[in-house]
């Protein structure tokens, strides 16, 4: 059980969507926000489920995971699907937790989700396609999850030289903290890297994970 804190704006512009939705407004396209992970093993769907459990559990309203692009055999949102019974009768599509999944999905089925009348659309993606940051930019708000090891913080350093983004409009993670190499980082590309603390279960949040999740999504 999660509790719903006031004071964050995208929170609240997301209730706005799901009262317009419930009342039968016709053009309301969700709140996206997109998850993209540098690099591999770096807890990018861990926390995609904690964000879809917030909305879907702690706020209340109807969210879509959506695992954007082709994702390894080994992806936990995998092993989640061959445990759950699925919407569709494939591993595709399936609900879990009051989320309803979909797994390796291209932009044309994005958009089809998206008018679905959902209030909220959890991005799992991983950097390194034109498709990805095209969507990834599109997204009402852009989350990057880094490592903060040494090899993993090589992989966000060419991230920031190849793409040239305004700090401003992205937030940079990550759930494993070195914090003196997360100080260099933010010197060096002026950039502030949050701490999420895993959640064992990301189904399962406290009290203290939420309210970091609402923190991370006030815009």
């Amino acid at each position: 059980m999660v509790q719903v804190l006031a004071g964050s704006t995208l929170f609240q512009r997301i209730s706005k969507k799901s009262t317009a939705v419930r009342w039968g407004a016709k053009a309301v396209s969700p709140c996206v926000i997109a998850v993209m992970g540098i690099g591999g093993s770096v807890g990018t769907t861990h926390l995609c489920m904690m964000l879809a459990n917030s909305m879907a559990n702690g706020l209340k309203v109807r969210t879509a995971f959506v695992e954007y692009g082709v994702h390894d055999t080994g992806s936990a949102c995998l092993h989640l699907a061959q445990e759950t019974k699925s919407l569709s009768g494939d591993i595709h599509t399936f609900q879990y937790a009051g989320i309803d999944f979909y797994r390796c999905i291209s932009e044309e089925e994005l958009i089809k989700i998206s008018a679905m009348k959902y209030e909220a659309v959890i991005l799992d993606m991983k950097y390194g396609s034109k498709e990805v940051m095209t969507e990834f930019l599109r997204s009402d708000l852009k989350i990057v999850v880094a490592g903060m090891n040494l090899w993993q913080a090589g992989r966000l350093k060419a991230f920031l030289k190849n793409e040239k983004l305004p700090s401003s409009h992205w937030r940079c993670v990550t759930l494993g903290y070195d914090r003196k190499l997360a100080k260099k980082l933010e010197k060096e590309y002026g950039i502030r890297v949050g701490l999420i603390p895993a959640e064992r279960n990301p189904f399962e949040l406290s009290p203290d994970g939420f309210l970091e999740l609402v923190k991370l999504t006030e815009m």
